[in-house]
């Protein structure tokens, strides 16, 4: 038996061909990323199940700072990492006007440069809507504060564990692991090697 070509079929038969043979890959895609995310899922619950309950807290606590560490949107939690130009930002996701400096939440986009202008968070010497290069060592600062806050709410015996996870994500600010307390010996409490 011979197939028709595609020359042979009337241009409306063929286009709904294509668009019946489009949505057949389309479900068979869906149902292959589903059983693949219940995969991970399942794999991630299983991980989780097996951690001791001390690993619990401690990712527990990674999670809350971690979340901390990122600026989001006041109204949707939409997180924006970097912008360029002024600070009176708008969420791309939802559109919500918002100061970059302190998260501060306008209704309108004029408000929210009057609030730019005159933000108690902004730096000392930062221009007025344009941080350029402040922002940067702004949200270094807020990260480092936030950081080290955060680790002190923690028990001690965990906040180094803490501290460990979260390396990769505060490795430039510069901050002591908590739990290390490396005493140094007094001029005249050192030993005497001579």
């Amino acid at each position: 038996m011979t197939r028709p070509s595609a020359r042979a079929l009337p241009s409306h038969t063929f286009v709904a061909y294509m668009v019946s043979r489009q949505q057949l890959t389309e479900q068979r895609l869906a149902r292959e990323s589903e059983a693949r995310m219940q995969e991970l899922l399942q794999a991630e619950l299983a991980r989780l199940s097996a951690l001791s309950e001390r690993e619990r807290l401690v990712r527990s606590h990674y999670m809350a700072i971690a979340q901390l560490l990122t600026p989001r949107c006041p109204r949707c939690s939409t997180a924006f990492i970097d912008f360029q130009g002024c600070c009176a930002l708008q969420c791309r996701s939802c559109s919500a006007h918002f100061c970059a400096w302190c998260l501060h939440p306008s209704t309108r986009n004029d408000e929210n440069h009057a609030h730019v202008a005159a933000c108690n968070e902004k730096p000392e010497g930062a221009d007025m809507f344009f941080p350029g290069d402040q922002y940067a060592a702004f949200l270094a600062r807020r990260q480092k504060n936030v950081t080290r806050d955060e680790l002190a709410k923690i028990p001690p015996d965990l906040a180094g564990d803490v501290y460990d996870m979260l390396h990769p994500l505060i490795a430039g600010l510069n901050l002591e692991r908590p739990g290390l307390t490396l005493e140094r010996p007094d001029r005249e409490d050192a030993m005497d090697l001579g």
